[in-house]
């Protein structure tokens, strides 16, 4: 997305905002009101109520946790949906584990921050597959891909493996000897050295069944999956991994946390549903063009909110899920198109205002100011600020706003006489609205 969808979506004209967390949406009448956070401002310390944005259109593309998350929290909040959002999670099948010590060098280990002159080259993650997809029944089909293990963790790899559980490959006595002086060399050398060295990652996607739940909890999303590292299809999976492990004279090692004190967890890097895709409210959230149904039951949905993610994915796909992802996205985003009457501009290139533009240093502070105020009239002046502040207090009509101030530019900030910036934020005046009021189009000068 950050080199293709995200700078074409800039370029024709598309207005992008980072570090936001959205919290939920709330149907009005003309649209939608999405409420966010704004994170890294200071908003938090002064427990400040949600920023929130108006919109005729929206399209929830936060995953298969964030997607499902923001729509439970709606739910909580009066919006009506289907009963299956939260369901049908699935973890596509992922399972990890390890060719250890195996007869021949794999240098499947990263750098990271290590310099790589005078080291031997790892290769990209996932050059190469072992694909057992063509089986009588779906559920048996998976593939088998390698990977690498992060330079982050090079340090901890040689006691991790040493002292993990691993199943041990039969052999004769010079070859137990050979593996186990590997063994030492990795943990006296470190993780570019002996049995570590002898590694290979196993990155397998199946099929589990999708039978994942997602709920929140003190408004914090948790995955309520019991047993799941304990189905059947897992001990093929791992069956699988054991004779792959043999062919390469190495010890079979499963994932470190798949064991019986950590109950099994499952591990997945390709998270599925949650937002499951079905023909009504009763077999789905959503419908086949990414709608989201408006009632537990029926086909009704809401012409103007989408889930368009991996989210709407309703089961596992026992394969790396990304395009899959992004040709359900394409096509609910041309249907989404077509039922508007717009044109989409298919057409690639920076314009020549955005090609080369330097990035400024910027400035952003939040602070909040309270008093009071009144809607009477009094006998005092109208400029007398101070005596309506205590008319204000005595009929107990506080005000008080939270704003952050952000400035793009530091240097224009500094040397232009207006020294301007912009202002978004909250106002709450109870004697004037009972909502809280957004700020919008607030515009900032430095005394």
């Amino acid at each position: 997305l950050l080199m293709n969808y995200l700078p074409d979506a800039h370029n024709h004209g598309a207005e992008i905002f980072t570090s936001v967390d959205v919290r939920y949406i709330e149907k009005t009448n003309d649209g939608w009101l999405v409420y966010y956070h704004a994170l890294k401002t200071g908003r938090e310390a002064f427990n400040a109520p949600n920023l929130f944005v108006r919109a005729d259109v929206v399209v929830l593309g936060a995953g298969a946790l964030g997607t499902p998350e923001i729509l439970l929290r709606s739910r909580e909040r009066g919006l009506s949906v289907s009963e299956h959002v939260g369901s049908s999670f699935s973890g596509n099948g992922d399972v990890l584990g390890f060719a250890y010590n195996g007869d021949l060098p794999v240098d499947g280990v990263g750098y990271g921050h290590r310099s790589p002159q005078g080291r031997k080259p790892v290769g990209p993650c996932i050059t190469s597959i072992i694909d057992q997809r063509e089986q009588p029944r779906l559920e048996d089909s998976m593939v088998i891909e390698e990977g690498e293990m992060p330079g982050a963790l090079a340090r901890l790899l040689p006691v991790i493996f040493a002292i993990s559980g691993k199943e041990r490959t039969r052999g004769g006595l010079k070859k137990r000897v050979g593996r186990e002086a590997r063994v030492v060399e990795s943990l006296v050398a470190g993780a570019y050295h002996g049995a570590v060295e002898h590694t290979q990652t196993y990155l397998v996607m199946s099929h589990d069944g999708a039978a994942g739940k997602l709920e929140l909890e003190d408004d914090r999303l948790e995955v309520r999956w019991p047993g799941v590292g304990g189905l059947p299809h897992f001990e093929r999976v791992n069956e699988v991994l054991r004779q792959a492990a043999a062919a390469q004279g190495a010890d079979y090692a499963p994932n470190p946390s798949w064991s019986d004190l950590l109950t099994q967890p499952l591990t997945t890097v390709h998270p599925l549903g949650g937002c499951p895709m079905g023909d009504t409210a009763d077999s789905g959230a959503v419908n086949h063009k990414g709608q989201v149904f408006s009632a537990k039951q029926g086909d009704a949905v809401y012409e103007g909110l989408y889930v368009n993610d991996g989210a709407a994915i309703p089961c596992s796909v026992g394969v790396n899920p990304l395009l899959t992802i992004s040709a359900v996205a394409e096509r609910n985003s041309l249907l989404m198109a077509r039922d508007r009457d717009w044109e989409i501009d298919y057409t690639l290139g920076a314009s020549e205002k955005q090609k080369g533009a330097e990035t400024a240093v910027g400035l952003n502070f939040t602070e909040k100011m309270k008093g009071w105020i009144t809607t009477e009239v009094g006998s005092e002046s109208e400029d007398d600020y101070e005596a309506a502040a205590e008319r204000g207090k005595q009929s107990d009509t506080p005000c008080h706003f939270v704003l952050t101030i952000d400035a793009q530019d530091l240097d224009n900030l500094i040397d232009t006489p207006e020294h301007p910036g912009t202002i978004v934020g909250t106002v709450t005046a109870p004697a004037i609205c009972d909502d809280k009021l957004m700020v919008t189009g607030g515009e900032f000068q430095l005394f």
